[in-house]
């Protein structure tokens, strides 16, 4: 009698593998990595990529959140800079 071989699961070809449940069409919107491209299949829709993407009325505010982040950064290296 042969002895049963251990399950590998590096061997298993199904266990790693994503298959959406309906046609995924990628356009201009396409991730720029394996993992967001695996997210947007998972969760069945794409997320914007890109500012003109999102809904009119929430660009004018993703504008001043961005330009509230990037000052807040400058305020902290300039903070920590001049901490010593």
């Amino acid at each position: 009698m042969k002895p049963k071989q251990p399950y590998n699961p590096y061997l298993d070809s199904t266990l790693h593998l994503t298959i959406p449940d309906k046609p995924f069409e990628i356009t201009t919107r396409d991730g720029f990595n394996d993992v967001i491209k695996h997210g947007d299949i998972v969760q069945g829709h794409q997320f914007p990529k890109q500012l003109n993407e999102f809904p009119h009325q929430l660009r004018s505010v993703m504008k001043w959140g961005i330009r509230f982040y990037v000052a807040s950064f400058i305020v902290a290296v300039v903070c920590s800079i001049l901490d010593g």
